[in-house]
This record gives C-alpha cells, sequence and structure tokens, in this order.
C-alpha cells in the first residue's frame, strides 16, 4: 500500500470508505504522463472513471447486490451478467457452433479459438 504521494499526506483505508459511503471527491492526480493515480497503488489510467472503478478494489466495498442470493459485485456490468446465470439467459451465441454466453467479451474470445482453429489446419 502506498504511503505516501507526491504531496507528502498519507491515505488510510479508512478515506476510500468515506469516499464510497458519502460521495467525498477524493483526489486523483495525474502525473507526467498525465494519466490518474490510485492515491493507494501504483495502478493508473488516463480515464478517471477507471482509476474511481479501481480504487474500490481497496475497500472490500461491493455496492451492486444480487437481489436472489446477495453476492456483491463492484460494477453494474457484472451484476447484470451475474443475473443471467440464476435465470439461464445466454444472449451471446456463437453462430459456428452451439455454445452461447452471458457476456459479449466472452463470445468475442470464444470466436478467436475458432479463427486459431481454422489456420491450424
Amino acid at each position: 500500500m502506498r504511503k505516501e504521494t507526491h504531496l507528502g499526506f498519507q491515505f488510510k483505508s479508512a478515506y476510500f470508505s468515506v469516499f464510497v459511503e458519502f460521495g467525498t471527491d477524493l483526489q486523483f492526480f495525474r502525473g507526467e504522463d498525465k494519466r490518474y493515480l490510485c492515491p493507494v497503488c501504483d495502478y493508473s489510467s488516463l480515464a478517471l472513471t477507471n482509476v474511481k472503478r479501481h480504487v474500490l478494489t481497496h475497500t472490500g466495498v461491493y455496492p451492486y447486490k444480487c437481489a436472489l442470493c446477495g453476492k456483491g459485485f463492484r460494477q453494474k456490468r457484472d451484476l447484470d451478467s451475474h443475473r443471467m446465470k440464476h435465470s439461464g439467459e445466454r444472449p451471446f451465441k456463437c453462430h459456428v457452433c452451439p455454445k452461447s454466453f452471458t457476456r459479449k467479451e466472452v463470445l468475442k474470445t470464444h470466436m478467436i479459438s475458432h479463427f486459431r482453429n481454422d489456420s491450424l489446419s
């Protein structure tokens, strides 16, 4: 855990729970390469929203809860995908084989495997 920032003050995990619970605006300073920096670790991103989402990994807070089983998620898209596991819905279907998926990005990765298999033949 990073104890000092370039401003010289210390961050503790208690600050992040305040940020999450009360919406206190933490400062995410840009480094020399114009990337926003996580105040706790070495993570950085060009997008401030990515760093704010990342900060949740240091808090243990999961703001999106499944109403059926209580499992928590940091991102709404992960909760939406999880709900499909309860319903059995798999809207992203492969056009090459009978497989289907709950997330579009998983289907894209799967499709690459078909193209690799074709090129190896």
